[in-house]
């Protein structure tokens, strides 16, 4: 508790010790300008006088700097402290440490804020692959069907150029002729490798955190397959 002008009249251990004294004598006579820093003091000073001027109780949160140089947070109840006559001759208050509590929130706030995020962005990849998958389902059908004819029509316009029923200007030589004969299997590959890459960065969006020891060293030798 303190008088009006803000002077220590008498404290518990407990907030001695987090003053940076051995007990409560120590703090009598001195000021929050003795240990707090300059704008920490302002603001408790400013508190102080509020309640003088108003008589009226104040609960709130507080964040100090202990004598360790850490900061704390209280949550501090305060109230006018009046005379045998009723007059008011300072402030006595009680704070309770909640620092860990703070802490332990804040955990549980940004795990919970975490674990939204996390929500919203597998909801938003699942559509995304959801739209990337619809044309590569109508690409790989196309060319499934695709397979059906190409290779005839392939083959006939070979003839053709062998007979001179080409134009020249249309003429395909027989190694691109070559190349089209396994076009649908390539476009087809292609798809499946395009899914293959959507699976993976599903799988790599909904676990959250990846267990390395699953995995073990392999070279690029092991893991590429050549077309």
């Amino acid at each position: 508790w303190k008088d009006r002008a803000g002077i220590y009249l008498g404290c518990n251990k407990s907030q001695a010790l987090s003053f940076g004294y051995s007990s409560p004598d120590e703090v009598m006579g001195k000021t929050d300008y003795d240990w707090l820093p300059k704008q920490e003091a302002d603001d408790l000073h400013a508190l102080d006088q509020d309640i003088i001027k108003n008589g009226k109780i104040k609960i709130r949160e507080e964040s100090s700097t202990l004598a360790d140089g850490s900061i704390a947070t209280f949550l501090s109840k305060k109230k006018p402290l009046y005379d045998n006559g009723g007059n008011i001759i300072g402030v006595v208050g009680v704070s309770v440490d909640i620092t860990a509590k703070k802490e332990k929130d804040k955990i549980a706030y940004e795990k919970k804020l975490a674990d939204k995020q996390h929500q919203q962005a597998e909801t938003f990849a699942s559509a995304l692959a959801h739209e990337l998958r619809t044309p590569l389902s109508g690409i790989n059908a196309g060319a499934s069907g695709l397979a059906n004819f190409l290779p005839s029509l392939v083959a006939g316009f070979a003839k053709a150029q062998e007979k001179n029923q080409i134009d020249k200007e249309n003429f395909v030589p027989k190694q691109k002729l070559s190349l089209l004969s396994g076009l649908c299997e390539r476009i087809k590959k292609q798809a499946a490798y395009a899914n293959l890459f959507i699976d993976m960065a599903l799988k790599n969006i909904r676990h959250k955190s990846i267990d390395a020891s699953q995995f073990e060293a392999a070279s690029i030798k092991d893991t590429v397959k050549t077309m």
